[in-house]
């Protein structure tokens, strides 16, 4: 059912596309990049923005790999370390051996695994985080915001080398992250693809949720308007009086 509602929301909002992207691209004077990044961190009907979706897979992707990594990187070596470890020892008969070798390869490459994945699933995450906010501030991506996630990262990874380790880590991650920044520029102007072509990818299954955000938005310019004009009015009541 609920496959069937998002696929349905989608071919409306992509009936509205062009509607959408020009939202997207044009915000209200109003508007300011903090009021922007606020609406990417706070949740909505209980469920996060899709941009913090973007920042969630990032992070699982990651964990994902770099467990995987960890797990295929350490398992022969560490059937090394068990039979150099044990090699005065003798076991009742081979299958015993096997046994206590498959236990010791599978508990620390998982171990080590586990401790990859997480740290790769941290850095995915906050590099994508930063990028995704400093977008949302700018309402566009711009190349000081891919430089601010790889600076951002990169002091990170460093942290555990000490003070002087994390500002190395910040300059060189800001520098290959600027790098990224640029490439990723040329590839969406080759491409013709900007910040709100891709929020519109992201929001078009919640193209109720925008809906009401428009009609919200909409009220709240009239209100505005309304405001201004009860003022203009009153000013010139005094002036007249």
């Amino acid at each position: 059912m609920s496959s069937q509602v998002d696929s349905s929301t989608s071919v409306r909002a992509e009936l509205n596309r062009p509607a959408m992207i020009e939202s997207f691209r044009n915000r209200p004077e109003s508007e300011t990049g903090w009021d922007r990044v606020k609406e990417m961190w706070t949740l909505r009907n209980k469920y996060p923005a899709p941009e913090m979706e973007v920042v969630a897979t990032a992070a699982k992707c990651g964990f994902g790999l770099g467990m995987a990594y960890g797990v295929l990187h350490l398992w022969q070596p560490s059937a090394d370390t068990f039979n150099r470890r044990n090699k005065e020892m003798k076991f009742q008969n081979p299958k015993d051996y096997w046994r206590k070798n498959l236990d010791f390869r599978m508990g620390t490459s998982l171990n080590f695994g586990l401790r990859l994945g997480l740290r790769v699933g941290l850095f995915s995450g906050l590099y994508v985080a930063v990028l995704m906010t400093s977008s949302m501030y700018a309402n566009e991506i711009t190349v000081v915001g891919y430089a601010a996630s790889g600076a951002a990262t990169g002091a990170f990874y460093q942290a555990k080398v000490g003070p002087r380790g994390a500002i190395v880590g910040c300059i060189l991650g800001g520098v290959l992250g600027a790098f990224g920044g640029l490439v990723t520029k040329a590839l969406m102007a080759t491409s013709k693809t900007d910040l709100a072509t891709i929020r519109f990818e992201l929001h078009k299954t919640r193209y109720d949720l925008w809906e009401q955000d428009r009609e919200l938005r909409v009220r709240r310019m009239t209100d505005d308007m309304i405001e201004e004009a009860k003022e203009e009015l009153k000013q010139t009541e005094t002036n007249s009086g």
